[in-house]
């Protein structure tokens, strides 16, 4: 039995806690607190202006599953079985936070200095970056891709814009998704012309001069070039010349269109003026002559020679 004078603190000295039984400690040597009878060392040390929880050992809050520890040299864990929560007013990290869950902010998200900001690696080189005057910036590989600036301008500094999918496009002048609004096709290119007739028969183009460029903005396409017509195949009828997608079928006569034409060479005489004509739902134009008195005829194999030319510019919608 433990006693202090005459009174009986502990049944056994098992039951009592001491310090360092064989004296000592200081502000930067820590002694142990073990039992009474010296056998048992437990996982705290005192010095004057500290306490410590030694190796691993936990310190627990209310149950097991809520602890402080330190898991490995120079590493402390805060662990809870639920949630950990930190009130204060202002909350100071100085060094690197990494979180390998969710990050979810009730508030805002400052970044108190201009070219900071968050980014996907450890080198900064990928990411979104604040750069003052409110002007945001994102990277990728070191390099300024895309700026927002303090005029709520966007500047592609470099690469393209495209969509991943097809039949998406740009609404312009509205604030909402309208089809009639919405720009969804663009393409340049070359389109290899075909010459045949309205009754049967065709004509031979050139290899090197039967190819008509175009430029496709959204549904309407403007055709330019010339082609050469070396000879011919039994043609009869109006001559019909290939163009690079059919053309629209509207309202009314909404879908014709009409174009400049010239035959160059073609060994006919004519009074007037030619005119590239697209009928609606068709991919071909015709040649027609314009005469002064308002009349007008199509061109047919009786009025070009077996070789000539034909420059066009026609705009026309599909």
């Amino acid at each position: 039995m433990a006693a202090l004078g005459s009174q009986s603190i502990a049944s056994s000295y098992e039951q009592i806690l001491q310090v360092d039984r064989d004296g000592g400690g200081n502000s930067t040597t820590h002694v142990s607190v073990k039992d009474g009878d010296n056998g048992t060392t437990f996982a705290l040390t005192l010095a004057t202006d500290a306490v410590m929880i030694t190796s691993d050992n936990r310190l627990e809050f209310g149950d097991t599953g809520t602890y402080i520890h330190q898991s490995a040299d120079g590493v402390l864990d805060l662990v809870s079985d639920t949630e950990i929560e930190i009130n204060a007013t202002t909350i100071d990290v100085n060094g690197a936070m990494e979180v390998s869950g969710d990050l979810t902010l009730a508030s805002k998200l400052l970044v108190a200095a201009s070219a900071q900001g968050i980014f996907g690696s450890a080198d900064t080189n990928t990411g979104i970056r604040w750069e003052g005057s409110d002007a945001l910036a994102i990277d990728t590989g070191g390099t300024e891709r895309m700026l927002f600036n303090s005029s709520g301008d966007i500047d592609i500094k470099t690469g393209d814009i495209f969509f991943s999918t097809a039949g998406k496009g740009i609404c312009l002048g509205v604030t909402s998704n309208t089809d009639s609004n919405t720009l969804d096709d663009y393409e340049e290119g070359y389109h290899t012309a075909t010459v045949v007739c309205s009754g049967s028969g065709s004509y031979t183009v050139s290899g090197s001069a039967d190819q008509f460029s175009y430029t496709k903005i959204g549904r309407q396409i403007t055709v330019t070039g010339a082609i050469d017509i070396t000879g011919e195949s039994s043609p009869v009828g109006d001559l019909r010349i290939s163009l690079p997608e059919t053309s629209a079928n509207l309202t009314n006569y909404a879908g014709r269109a009409y174009g400049v034409v010239n035959l160059l060479g073609h060994g006919g005489t004519h009074a007037g003026k030619f005119t590239a004509f697209v009928e609606e739902g068709t991919a071909y134009f015709t040649i027609f002559q314009l005469a002064d008195d308002g009349s007008m005829s199509t061109i047919d194999k009786d009025d070009v020679d077996t070789a000539f030319d034909i420059h066009i510019n026609v705009t026309y919608f599909v």
